[in-house]
């Protein structure tokens, strides 16, 4: 048994296995932070759900970009029970100004996020009136409508192994990508379904296996990590952020794949 023994470490973007395969591995805050909240679809004016509805909305501001869609609710898929989710990025200074942002109600500094009714109200305040002075009518509306917004801190981090000996490291554990390529999902468990094909054709040689499967994983989290950076750069730096430009769809191994 102890031949066969193999450890897979998928422990998330604040991985503790990380620090054992690339110490120099650390999460790299971008220069901004995901707002998000959901607000029912039917309790938004007739006007705001025909512009959202069944849609993928982008609403590109200075410096900033709110994205916007559909989910399933509590109760179902049906229109009357999906709820409209948002992000919208900000830019929030590094130091002071998002330690400030990141301390909860309960005097807690959060790392990677703050959780819903945990931010500080004053920061909420802000939030919804920058939205109304903003943001087009219809997103404005679901923001503000929002009863509980919490945010997420948008980092970087890649480990430059994935594997050492018979033990791996997959997912956001390897490699914590910015959301803008939507392929998070994706790149765990593509680093997954590779595994399990390197490992089924070993031939028991776990470590073997392990180093075959490495460098094209590594590869993947390469240029998926250089995409979104290069994506978020369009739109909190660069002012360059144009919905339905191609180089922006979502994708894994590049746009639209």
């Amino acid at each position: 048994m102890a031949e066969q023994f193999r450890l897979i470490f998928a422990d998330g973007i604040t991985s503790i296995a990380r620090q054992q395969f690339d110490p120099d591995a650390t999460l790299r805050y971008s220069g901004y932070v995901g707002w998000r909240g959901t607000h029912p679809q039917r309790s938004l004016s007739r006007q705001a759900r025909e512009v959202l509805s069944d849609a993928l909305t982008f609403d590109v501001v200075a410096n900033s970009h709110v994205i916007v869609y559909p989910i399933p609710g509590e109760d179902g898929t049906r229109p009357e029970h999906q709820l409209v989710n948002y992000v919208w990025y900000r830019n929030v200074g590094e130091g002071p100004e998002l330690n400030k942002l990141l301390l909860d109600k309960r005097g807690t500094a959060g790392l990677v996020s703050v959780h819903p009714g945990q931010v500080q109200n004053h920061y909420i305040e802000e939030l919804k009136a920058a939205a109304a002075q903003q943001l087009s009518p219809a997103v404005a509306e679901v923001v503000v409508a929002t009863e509980m917004p919490y945010l997420q801190v948008v980092s970087d981090v890649r480990s430059g192994r994935m594997a050492q000996g018979r033990v791996a490291l997959i997912g956001d554990a390897a490699c914590g990508a910015r959301p803008h390529a939507a392929a998070g999902t994706a790149k765990a468990a593509a680093d997954a379904w590779a595994l399990a094909g390197a490992l089924g054709d070993a031939a028991g040689d776990v470590t073997a296996a392990l180093t075959k499967w490495e460098p094209g994983q590594l590869e993947l989290s390469d240029s998926l990590t250089r995409r979104v950076i290069a994506m978020g750069n369009r739109s909190q730096l660069t002012n360059s952020w144009t919905p339905g430009d191609p180089d922006l769809r979502f994708g894994l191994y590049g746009p639209g794949q």
